[in-house]
């Protein structure tokens, strides 16, 4: 009896962001990625089980890329660096690597009530891991939240700005509402 060769979860998760960039996020599915992917059903199902289990694969291997990007960025930035200004940085930068990745993760976000919560869930941890809400947290949370519509606007395409005014825009928003220290 042969057995089958082990696949890469990786390169099959990279098959089912093609899937959602190309096809929409309603057309995610195990035979959709398996085809993608040039591989059986079967081997997606020995990697992920179901759709559900490689859709969680999908937003877990997105939050490790971001989180190692804030890693990286921490490392650049001094000490006593501001979080939200390393997470907006690594965010913005990921963004810039990734941006066909991020508009999928959009897309996906929005395809059932359970991944809108995890979003939700995601949206409040940061809003409290970054000190959103202390005392001078209105701006701090409303840089947060306007930077996160920088992204979704960019991410799918819904605004007609340049790279060079996308990079200017975020500055400006940065320049606006970024903390004012004396």
């Amino acid at each position: 009896m042969s057995r089958y060769k082990k696949l890469d979860p990786d390169l099959l998760l990279d098959a089912a962001e093609s899937v959602i960039i190309n096809e929409g996020a309603h057309a995610i599915s195990i035979g959709a990625v398996a085809a993608a992917a040039g591989v059986t059903k079967g081997g997606i199902q020995s990697n992920f089980g179901t759709r559900e289990k490689l859709i969680e694969a999908l937003f877990h291997r997105w939050g490790i890329a971001l989180d190692d990007r804030i890693e990286q960025i921490r490392k650049t930035m001094p000490e006593d660096a501001d979080p939200l200004d390393i997470f907006l940085e690594a965010n913005w930068q990921h963004h810039l690597e990734n941006p066909k990745q991020d508009a999928a993760m959009m897309y996906l976000m929005t395809q059932s009530s359970e991944q809108r919560e995890a979003a939700r869930e995601w949206i409040s941890d940061k809003i409290e891991k970054l000190s959103l809400g202390k005392e001078d947290g209105k701006r701090r949370r409303l840089r947060f939240i306007v930077f996160q519509a920088l992204i979704v606007m960019k991410s799918m395409e819904l605004a007609p700005f340049s790279k060079t005014e996308w990079k200017e825009i975020f500055s400006e928003i940065n320049d606006l509402l970024g903390d004012k220290k004396t």
